[in-house]
């Protein structure tokens, strides 16, 4: 398994992190994404957490392999309503992004 940790942090308690909550995250694509790497066993864990300060929102998914993150990564649906709406938003907003990636 690899275990991806993304820290989001963000200029200010203002401006809304990215996530799954996101209002550009459908319910249609909610369920592409459940039916896709959730059902099928690619991603395993999504957790979420928020610092004490609330500037800080920590990311941890646990995917079934490096094939599965690749699959993900290269989704051309995925890179259309997620990923590049997500890269686009942190940008304009300054949320500063790191990604640490490890097998476990």
């Amino acid at each position: 398994m690899i275990k991806i940790t993304v820290t989001q942090t963000r200029p200010s308690v203002s401006i809304p992190f990215f996530g799954s909550d996101d209002p550009v995250i459908t319910q249609e694509i909610r369920t592409y994404i459940a039916q896709y790497y959730i059902a099928t066993g690619k991603l395993i864990l999504d957790d979420r957490v928020v610092s004490e300060d609330g500037l800080t929102m920590t990311l941890t998914r646990l995917w079934e392999d490096q094939e599965a993150i690749d699959v993900f990564g290269s989704d051309q649906y995925i890179i259309d309503n997620v990923i590049t709406p997500r890269e686009a938003y942190m940008a304009q907003h300054g949320i500063v992004v790191t990604r640490v990636s490890e097998v476990v």
